[in-house]
């Protein structure tokens, strides 16, 4: 399976297992266009596809300097666990989409 094959949660999975990946890299565009994310492990990756997670809120708060913008809050943010899509960067990442 392609990056760009995977669909749904279990199309995820699978990816992961066949390329044995121990580490995946989720994450969220800011307003400046920036991937702001963190590395999971693949068991917390699984659960997060089941669950969600959350990132703190104030990855929306920076700027591209990673400037704080005055009104930026410190609190959890969900990010749903829609299906992942492949990002064109180095290292081939799997991000949120």
């Amino acid at each position: 399976m392609q990056p760009r094959q995977v669909n749904t949660i279990e199309d995820a999975r699978q990816i992961l297992k066949d390329r044995d990946l121990s580490h995946v890299k989720v994450g969220v565009i800011d307003l400046d266009g920036i991937v702001r994310g963190k590395y999971m492990s693949r068991d917390k990756f699984f659960s997060a596809l089941e669950s969600g997670f959350n990132l703190c809120e104030v990855i929306f708060g920076w700027d591209s300097s990673d400037q704080l913008y005055p009104n930026a809050q410190f609190i959890p943010t969900p990010i749903d666990q829609n299906p992942c899509a492949q990002s064109r960067r180095p290292m081939d990442m799997m991000v949120q989409g």
